[in-house]
């Protein structure tokens, strides 16, 4: 996991490729799937697919950094401490 220093200090992996491909596979399932309930053929307009799979990569991309600026700026979870039972 590569680190990468932008412009406001923040430091964060390169390119999440798993969030990406997950996201691009997604956007792709979701036009397949748009034209089979339609009973359209699958491949009706391929530009489609190609849109709806940017998209989808470009979710999962953001979606990626969200959550590594929430764990940043969160920090670890504080959990209440747990109570003792005595039998």
């Amino acid at each position: 996991q590569t680190k990468k220093k932008t412009l406001k200090g923040i430091q964060h992996r390169k390119m999440p490729m798993t969030e990406v491909v997950v996201g691009s596979a997604l956007g792709f399932a979701l036009q397949l799937y748009s034209n089979g309930v339609r009973r359209l053929p699958l491949s009706r307009h391929p530009w489609e697919h190609v849109l709806f799979s940017a998209l989808g990569g470009y979710i999962g991309y953001k979606l990626a950094l969200f959550e590594e600026k929430a764990k940043r700026e969160l920090g670890p979870p504080k959990l209440p401490p747990m109570p003792k039972f005595s039998f």
